[in-house]
């Protein structure tokens, strides 16, 4: 998180610049009253409007928090059973129409609360919905657990690059013309890719097709693919399954592959590992590189860590393999930077082995996460609680699914289901490996009435994360609450309409990062979002201690993704 701030305070700068206003500040949701009979009972009825409209899940959530929150309430032990039971009814028709999808949210869901439906178990559902891949012929999904055999003095390394050359392929989107200052210019987008079956299914970036399949996007749009045997033939493809978060995309074409490519394990690499990347650099196809892993575990998507490698990477490259010595593809090219030679980016095949299945399912893959923002525990932060590892809650989006739950700012969570949580990017990589609406149990601590911790737990419905946290944070909050996850600082009102004291600043945050201060002042002005660059754009009048409280317009830029949204 602190190296995310960093870069992003590199970008603030002193303006007083026109910009248009963003609208009002919208008002926070008042909490539930759990000690007013009406207002459980209310609560009640929304659970069990839940279970009418064939939403189990969400009244399960609705029921636990009722438990949680109250005392002797029949209603609200008849709607938790409601709720069981319902969850039971829909993980049995998910079993008898076969869709294994579905049958893994209801099964861990209930098994979140305690209950496990039947004689089912989590490996015996894996182990149908394996089955039901293989009847489908689809070997790619079937064998995702399976560990490649690296065939050692079989084929030496010469052969396995000369076969999978003729498994990779240019991918190129033709987006027609574009006019700039009165001249027509052809608008392509050059990319890579790679068979991973026999039917044709290939892999590539999100970002190389993103003008298929983004609906605010309405110019011309075609993706095609180079012939590997005769590069002056085309052959139209068809986006199947696309990752915005990941930037994966799954497409197919009609033409039958000479070689596919094995999906590897990126366990079996360390740094210092030999790799070689294949792609079409600036159009020249079958280009392989080679270099070494830099570094393992960076993180500069919003989920998941990726590869640092040296091996060569140019505009073109883009959704190529990444594959070892044996031919395994290891992780998928995705980004180069041009100003810094040897300073390249893969996406593990860890993070495509676990989009996959989705992408295969058709349409845009969705991620989990309940609306919230923190940070990694430092040592001794919290006092009361010493030596505790885990995750601060810093921001609860109104609505969110956090909220939903009632887990509050400040809470600490420690365990998932069951499993340690000590860093944040620990729970974000096990959301990542669950299903949008599955329930998951969490526990930690939070501060009662007496303003001590204590330990508490939570069941929360994991939400569709958006692709761009940050808007959808100021667009539903209220302007100054949004300004502690966009920028880092906790405000309290200071009387005068828009004026406001900072109460805390997030540690290693961009209002850490310029040195803003407790008790310092700031005056929101106006905000605009700048969509081109992902970032939106606040004017603020502040007064800062450290600048002897000297007064002055201040604009600061806010990324709308962060990786410490969860």
């Amino acid at each position: 998180m602190r190296t995310f701030w960093k870069i992003s305070s590199f970008l603030i700068f002193f303006s007083s610049l026109f910009l248009s206003c963003a609208g009002t500040p919208k008002p926070v949701p008042k909490p539930v009253n759990y000690s007013s009979e009406s207002a459980v009972l209310y609560e009640v009825s929304v659970a069990e409007g839940f279970v009418k409209n064939k939403e189990p899940v969400k009244a399960l959530v609705k029921a636990k928090v009722l438990q949680n929150k109250t005392n002797g309430y029949s209603a609200v032990e008849k709607l938790y059973k409601l709720a069981v039971n319902s969850t039971i009814e829909s993980f049995q028709e998910a079993i008898t129409k076969k869709d294994w999808y579905s049958a893994l949210i209801y099964f861990k869901s209930l098994a979140s609360v305690g209950t496990s439906p039947g004689n089912w178990t989590e490996t015996k559902i894996y182990q149908q919905q394996m089955h039901s891949w293989q009847r489908l012929d689809n070997t790619v999904l079937a064998n995702l657990k399976n560990k490649p055999q690296h065939n050692a003095g079989v084929e030496n390394k010469t052969a396995v690059f000369e076969r999978l050359l003729k498994g990779t392929l240019t991918v190129w989107v033709d987006k027609g013309m574009k006019v700039e200052k009165g001249i027509a210019f052809s608008d392509k987008i050059l990319g890579s890719g790679f068979f991973i079956d026999k039917k044709g299914y290939f892999i590539t970036n999100y970002h190389v097709i993103q003008s298929e399949v983004d609906p605010e996007y309405e110019g011309f749009s075609q993706v095609y693919i180079k012939d590997p045997i005769d590069p002056n033939r085309r052959i139209s493809a068809k986006v199947v399954g696309w990752d915005p978060i990941l930037d994966l995309a799954l497409l197919k074409t009609e033409l039958i592959p000479e070689t596919v490519f094995r999906l590897g394990t990126s366990e079996d690499l360390s740094v210092g590992s030999k790799v070689y990347a294949i792609g079409s650099p600036a159009g020249l196809e079958k280009t392989l590189t080679s270099g070494i892993v830099s570094a393992k575990n960076r993180r500069l998507l919003s989920l998941g860590s990726i590869l640092q490698i040296d091996a060569a990477i140019n505009h073109g490259n883009s959704g190529g393999p990444l594959i070892d010595e044996f031919g395994n593809v290891q992780a998928v090219v995705f980004a180069g930077v041009e100003q810094n030679e040897g300073l390249n980016f893969a996406i593990p095949v860890e993070l495509l082995k676990i989009s996959l299945p989705k992408m295969f399912r058709g349409g845009e893959v969705m991620h989990g996460w309940i609306g919230a923002l923190g940070h990694t525990l430092m040592p001794s932060e919290i006092q009361e609680l010493d030596d505790v590892k885990g995750i601060m809650v810093d921001y609860i989006l109104p609505l969110g699914a956090a909220h939903q739950a009632n887990i509050p700012e400040n809470a600490i969570i420690t365990h998932y289901n069951g499993i340690r949580i000590e860093k944040l990017h620990d729970l974000q990589d096990l959301f990542l490996r669950e299903n949008v609406g599955t329930l998951v149990k969490l526990k930690g601590f939070e501060k009662n009435k007496d303003n001590k911790y204590k330990t508490r737990e939570w069941f929360v419905m994991l939400q569709k994360r958006p692709k761009m946290p940050g808007e959808t944070v100021y667009r539903t909050d209220s302007g100054y609450r949004s300004l502690l996850p966009l920028l880092g600082m906790r405000l309290e009102s200071a009387g005068k309409r828009h004026t406001y004291r900072i109460k805390s600043i997030i540690p290693g945050s961009t209002a850490d990062e310029v040195g803003f201060l407790p008790n310092d002042y700031v005056e929101f002005k106006r905000a605009t979002f700048e969509k081109d660059k992902n970032v939106l754009f606040f004017r603020l009048y502040a007064k800062r201690r450290k600048m002897g409280y000297m007064e002055g317009f201040m604009g600061m830029w806010a990324y709308l993704d962060n990786p410490s949204y969860f």
